[in-house]
């Protein structure tokens, strides 16, 4: 007689074997590419591409998925062991151990900003008083602004000044700390990467 124990490991393995065979086509790459204990934003996949990954498994495995299911299941691992069912038992386990943990509470107290001329409170404050400009040409490493510069305005996508207000180091963005992959990183709009 087989265990419920071997079932679920028969069926996590299942799981775990579809994923990693899927991203390798998904990749144009070999399954042996795949590392399952790797995180899915490793493979440079996008968040359109990761949500495109739960339809896949709704579909395959006829079951209801939230669209975020691999950002709560990062890994292959993790993911295989929550469809097979096993991630419910360690669960309750954790809740049982976490509540005899004493709860106290915290506050996270903090000022941070980013701005054209200033990138810390003081600079801010310095900008005020003193009533600095911090507008300024358009950096070079922006765009190159002679491209979209009209003065009377009647191309359509041009503009009429070469003035603006930048941030300094826009392209300055740990994408490894968010773990965002370098692919993902680099079509991220420079406004949402600040954010």
């Amino acid at each position: 007689m087989t265990s419920s124990k071997s079932l679920e490991i028969n069926k996590q393995e299942e799981f775990k074997i579809w994923l990693i065979n899927h991203l390798a086509e998904y990749l144009n790459t070999s399954p042996d590419q795949i590392k399952s204990d790797e995180p899915f934003e490793s493979f440079g996949l996008s968040s359109k591409e990761m949500v495109m990954i739960s339809g896949d498994l709704e579909e395959q495995f006829d079951v209801r998925l939230e669209p975020t299911i691999v950002w709560q299941y990062p890994t292959i691992d993790a993911l295989a062991i929550f469809l097979s069912g096993e991630e419910k038992e360690n669960r309750s386990i954790e809740k049982s151990e976490s509540s005899l943990l004493q709860k106290e509470p915290i506050a996270v107290i903090g000022i941070g900003c980013r701005f054209p001329g200033g990138d810390s409170p003081e600079n801010y404050w310095d900008i005020l008083i003193n009533g600095i400009d911090a507008i300024s040409e358009v950096p070079k490493n922006r765009w190159n602004n002679e491209d979209y510069y009209d003065p009377e305005l009647k191309t359509p996508g041009t503009v009429i000044t070469n003035w603006g207000g930048f941030i300094k180091d826009v392209d300055s963005f740990d994408n490894e700390l968010f773990k965002i992959s370098p692919r993902e990183a680099s079509r991220i709009d420079p406004q949402q990467r600040i954010l």
